[in-house]
């Protein structure tokens, strides 16, 4: 009779690890509930444009703040968008073009539950609106953003500008979060092997872990994964008088 009972626990004893694994994975499998990302998002340069002796560049981002990204704030995840402008200057299709200058900037948004408020976190400043209008603004619209002076440009050169915006609706914030729980679970799921050290323990879990694997195929599956967008400008040179002249 003992013996039945203790082979009896041994077989309930997997079923419960397997279960407690699963807390993470259906919170995250609750985010695939939220409308796929229906939109396409793309980069658009609006302007290049000359202003007091000062290239600046004007561009918006269409369809950005997707249903699908607001609806993962709504539900405590920090989304961020890393937004990289750079100057080029042309050369010889024998050559490489050269990179004169480049703008880098990083928006990062999230719901607050308590103050029932959108917050809007950048390298200058935080902010809380209720205004979903002014939310997308900050993120779609952008506005003179200065690239170089015009006594930088070569007359007899030509120049472009690239635009590349990197999106992470789940952000490095919230993926370290959701990792750790995720380790934490599969920890207590999962017995230690007694033959493993410290030390061991720990470069497996950085290296290709069972919660990394998961986590990256669950984000992946929720259509939360990473998207990259890119945008180029035409062709273009700066003469003596500081105009700027399109290449034809």
């Amino acid at each position: 009779m003992q013996r039945s009972k203790r082979r009896q626990a041994q077989i309930e004893k997997p079923a419960l690890s397997s279960i407690c694994c699963l807390g993470p994975v259906l919170i995250l499998c609750w985010l695939a509930t939220a409308p796929v990302w229906a939109q396409e998002t793309r980069v658009r340069i609006d302007s290049l444009r000359v202003q007091e002796s000062y290239l600046y560049a004007d561009f918006h981002v269409d369809s950005l703040l997707t249903t699908h990204l607001l609806n993962g704030m709504q539900r405590g995840l920090t989304s961020s968008a890393q937004f990289r402008v750079q100057l080029w200057r042309k050369r010889s299709r024998w050559f490489g073009s050269t990179l004169v200058t480049e703008r880098r900037y990083e928006i990062k948004s999230t719901y607050d539950p308590w103050e029932q408020k959108y917050v809007i976190v950048t390298a200058e400043e935080r902010r809380l609106t209720s205004a979903l209008s002014l939310l997308r603004r900050w993120w779609e619209q952008h506005r003179g953003v200065a690239l170089a002076a015009v006594k930088e440009f070569n007359s007899a050169r030509r120049y472009f500008v690239t635009i590349e915006l990197l999106v992470e609706p789940v952000s490095k914030e919230s993926l370290n979060e959701i990792r750790g729980w995720l380790a934490g679970e599969v920890k207590t799921a999962a017995p230690r092997d007694s033959t493993q050290s410290d030390s061991t323990a720990t470069e497996g879990k950085r290296d290709g872990s069972v919660p990394d694997r998961l986590l990256n195929l669950l984000i992946n599956l929720t259509g939360f994964g990473k998207q990259v967008i890119t945008a180029q400008s035409e062709v273009f040179g700066i003469n003596d008088s500081g105009m700027m002249v399109w290449e034809k």
